[in-house]
């Protein structure tokens, strides 16, 4: 009861297309939001053109008298070897949003998030499980698939190891009470994630690395 959130996001709604910038205006028209939280990984026009577009958002979002706040900015993890072709727009984004939140504090805020899902310069289809320090490490069998067959999306394990740092950071921002229990496993987290029947998603299977 403390934070309303609306999730609205589709995969289509590329940084600097006409299409973002219209849902924009829709979703602060339509929910009145104090905070966007947003996370970008492709750009129309290439890595070049990343700093423009974000700004371009970013003076829309965060236009006087619409009553947004704040913008918090998600860096993606890069994507894995069936994703290469994204990852220099990725790279891209990610330090264009670095630079946004140094330019203004008051009202951008660049979370770098990302490395919860990467294990030093790579981007793993596979993560271990989290287990208390000193203990040892769990065999392959154990690991979990936290990112789809395609390279780019991700599964609910790795939805849920995205979100866990992201939710810890705002909970300590904002000093909010503790998050209901169960989030990770709510429709938005196992099922809605996949809602885009237009689009052919890779597959989370149960499988395991090695």
């Amino acid at each position: 009861g403390v934070v309303t959130v609306r999730p609205d996001a589709s995969p289509d709604r590329v940084l600097g297309s006409p299409d973002l910038a219209a849902r924009l205006t829709q979703v602060v028209e339509e929910y009145h939001p104090q905070v966007l939280v947003a996370a970008w990984s492709s750009v129309v026009g290439g890595p070049a053109a990343a700093p423009a577009a974000l700004a371009r958002a970013l003076d829309l979002a965060l236009a006087p008298g619409d009553g947004v706040d704040g913008v918090v900015l998600l860096a993606v993890p890069r994507p894995g070897p069936g994703g290469t072709a994204l990852g220099a727009q990725v790279a891209a984004v990610d330090a264009a949003e670095a630079a946004a939140g140094r330019a203004d504090p008051g009202r951008v805020l660049a979370l770098p998030v990302a490395g919860a899902l990467e294990r030093g310069s790579r981007a793993p289809a596979w993560l271990p499980p989290p287990a208390p320090a000193g203990s040892p490490a769990p065999g392959a069998r154990a690991w979990v698939r936290v990112r789809s067959t395609d390279g780019v999306d991700l599964c609910p394990p790795g939805i849920t190891r995205y979100a866990a740092p992201v939710l810890a950071d705002l909970t300590a921002l904002w000093d909010l009470p503790p998050a209901r229990p169960g989030w990770w496993n709510s429709y938005d987290v196992v099922a809605r994630a996949y809602d885009y029947p237009d689009r052919a998603l890779g597959t989370c299977p149960d499988d395991h690395p090695g």
